[in-house]
Parts: structure tokens; C-alpha cells; sequence
């Protein structure tokens, strides 16, 4: 690169294998390099629609329900421990596709797990994949943990074997 280039943005391209330019994920490159686990406080089966119409969901707005659901029908809902204050919401997205996210207060969000509990608990923590404005916001939080696994130790000893080699995503720019 150029001397004159001393700022260089890569971040949503690293951590989260995002192709900027053409949408998708980057060759060699993983989208789920960075996750949350959010810890399951509460677990019961509950309907998963409104009976009645919502006035407002003020003040976060963030009420979001499935296109295949309907009024009356019940399933298990999951109370996760981290809410607006801590993340962008809507920027989350649950590894296990048959979950959804329903909707979210300033410390808390509820995820529809579906007809079954399925071997869920209280203490267990569902997985969501990020998008850079989540990712931005939980890393810049005080109160959420970051736990860097395998352990920074282990990931700078990897045998070369194990190193993983990507092909440049762009050309290098030649100085004149």
C-alpha cells in the first residue's frame, strides 16, 4: 500500500468474513468468527402472538413476529439475558435457524424456540450469529463478557499446518 494510506478499515471483513463489495461472505473466510452466547434466564411455553392489537412498543420498538404465526398459537419462548442497552437487536441472528427473535426490552429479549423445550434449561445460553452494528455495540459494552476461545495462547502457538493461508480480496495497490 501507499505510504500516504495510514488508515486502514478491514474490521467487518476480519471479524466477521464480510465481502463489502460484492455481499456475502469473503473466500477462506467464516461469518461466524464471533458469536454471542447469550445465557437462558427464563423458559416457558407461552403464545407466540399478540391476541390483541399492540398500541406501541415504545421505547425500543422492537417487537418482531414471524410471517408463518398466528394468534393463538403456542410454542416455548426463551428469556436471554442481554437487551437493547447491550446490542442491536435486529442485528442478531440465532445459529439455530429454527429460532427467532420476538422482541427485545433495554436488558432483555425473548427468542421463540418453537413447539418443543428441547432439552433447553434456565443457565444454558443460545448462540447468535452478529452483524457489524451488534458486533460494534457488544464490544464496546462493559457489561458484556468477551472470552476469546481457543485462548489467545493456543491460537498464537498453532502448529503452521494448522494456519490458515486466504487468497487476496483485492489487488494490492502499487506505489508510483
Amino acid at each position: 500500500l501507499p505510504k500516504a494510506i495510514n488508515h486502514f478499515r478491514i474490521g467487518e471483513a476480519i471479524f466477521l468474513g464480510t465481502d463489502l463489495i460484492n455481499g456475502g461472505t469473503l473466500p477462506g473466510l467464516k461469518n461466524d468468527a464471533v458469536i454471542l452466547e447469550a445465557e437462558i434466564a427464563e423458559i416457558k411455553e407461552k403464545g407466540l402472538v399478540p391476541l390483541a392489537e399492540t398500541l406501541s412498543m415504545a421505547p425500543f420498538e422492537s417487537e418482531q413476529v414471524g410471517d408463518d404465526l398466528s394468534p393463538g398459537q403456542r410454542g416455548y419462548r426463551a428469556l436471554i439475558s442481554v437487551g437493547q442497552l447491550d446490542t442491536e437487536i435486529t442485528g442478531l441472528t440465532p445459529i439455530n435457524s429454527e429460532y427467532n427473535i420476538a422482541g427485545a426490552s433495554s436488558d432483555v429479549a425473548v427468542v421463540n424456540i418453537g413447539d418443543e423445550q428441547g432439552g433447553l434449561k434456565v443457565g444454558d445460553t443460545i448462540k447468535f450469529r452478529l452483524n457489524y452494528a451488534a458486533l460494534l455495540r457488544l464490544m464496546s459494552g462493559k457489561y458484556i463478557d468477551k472470552v476469546v476461545s481457543p485462548s489467545l495462547d493456543k491460537l498464537e502457538n498453532l502448529p503452521e499446518s494448522e494456519l490458515l493461508e486466504v487468497e487476496p480480496a483485492i489487488e494490492t495497490i502499487e506505489e508510483d
